[in-house]
């Protein structure tokens, strides 16, 4: 992958959005500043509405395995960007997969895929809360050559599934037990982590995703999981920090397989444990207006079918740089977000 092509095509997007902005902000008001309040932990950034532009490799692939077999199926993605929009507690981003980017256009070998995500997190003091949609069509299988012998990685085609699509709803409750620690600082900036600072931290996790190969099978999945874990910043000096964390844990997972044979559909299903293991790392820059980065993020999960050696995987590791720009946010964004947060304070336990 040249991602020296990819690192510049990034930046020259990053400094044409910044540019606009300022330019735009310079020819209302020379003396713009960003308004903020702090406490001794955290700095939290009220009128600023600041916009993230991010590469990263965070793509979902699948294996199952048995006695006897082994199948790694992914899309033919190696690279997406995501577009995020924060303010204050709310952040929205939307996913895309530019097919210039190396390894994403590889379709006469790979096959072809297109992909796109939405998603929405909510963040105060203690309680955080994240959803996400996202659909993929098309895969192939990586390790064609387990299959087929005479297959010549670089030249033939891997063996390819041009018609499934995987639609996937996330969902994650969390609690953080320390509230001087700053998740938001690592996340969607809209805060800022004045002092080093740790937090023990719950996540109820939960996951649907329909898998539909179009021809004769479909399934429908549900995970629950709960995890325990840490999370801890280091900052260094008062503008760049170091954070990392991990997450292990255990829930369940149903799922419901729907088989179309000689005119008739069949539907089996099955609840079963499920184990899980996420973390994060990465380190980051933040002033006033600037903010840039990167992070490692990782998840596996697995699930033991019953009364079977088979064992089915997800697994999800990946690298992201982002760099992101704060502006001053219009009043009605400060007024409507106001009364949203009146709104949850009036809910909150």
């Amino acid at each position: 992958m040249k991602m020296k092509s990819v690192f510049r095509y990034f930046l020259y997007l990053f400094l044409f959005v910044v540019i606009t902005i300022h330019v735009q902000a310079q020819a209302k008001s020379d003396s713009v500043k960003v308004l903020k309040s702090v406490t001794d932990y955290i700095m939290y950034y009220d009128t600023a509405f600041s916009i993230t532009l991010n590469t990263n490799s965070e793509i979902d692939y699948y294996t199952v395995g048995g006695n006897d077999f082994f199948y790694d199926i992914r899309p033919n993605i190696s690279v997406s960007n995501k577009l995020s929009f924060s303010y204050r507690f709310i952040s929205f981003g939307i996913g895309f997969t530019p097919k210039f980017y190396p390894g994403n256009n590889d379709d006469n070998l790979q096959g072809h895929t297109k992909a796109f995500s939405l998603g929405f997190n909510l963040s105060k003091k203690h309680f955080l809360q994240e959803i996400k949609y996202s659909k993929v069509k098309g895969f192939y299988l990586h390790n064609t050559d387990d299959t087929d012998s005479n297959w010549v990685k670089g030249k033939d085609p891997y063996i390819q599934f041009p018609d499934l699509e995987v639609k996937t709803i996330r969902g994650v409750t969390g609690y953080k037990f320390n509230p001087n620690f700053s998740i938001n600082a690592i996340s969607s900036q809209s805060e800022k982590q004045l002092k080093s600072c740790g937090s023990v931290i719950s996540f109820l996790r939960y996951d649907y995703y329909n898998i539909d190969n179009k021809t004769n099978q479909r399934s429908n999945n549900f995970t629950t999981t709960l995890t325990l874990g840490y999370m801890y910043s280091l900052v260094l000096g008062s503008k760049f920090y170091i954070t990392a964390g991990g997450f292990p844990g255990g829930g369940i997972n149903y799922y419901k397989v729907f088989t179309k044979m000689n005119g008739q559909e069949t539907e089996s299903s099955n609840t079963r444990g499920a184990f899980r293991l996420s973390g994060k790392s990465g380190v980051g820059f933040d002033n006033d207006r600037l903010f840039a980065g990167a992070d490692f993020s990782f998840t596996h999960e697995s699930h033991k079918q019953k009364d079977s050696s088979v064992t089915s995987q997800l697994n999800r590791a990946y690298f992201q740089f982002f760099f992101g720009y704060r502006f001053n946010a219009p009043r009605f964004l400060k007024k409507e977000t106001d009364k949203v947060e009146k709104v949850l304070e009036k809910v909150k336990p």
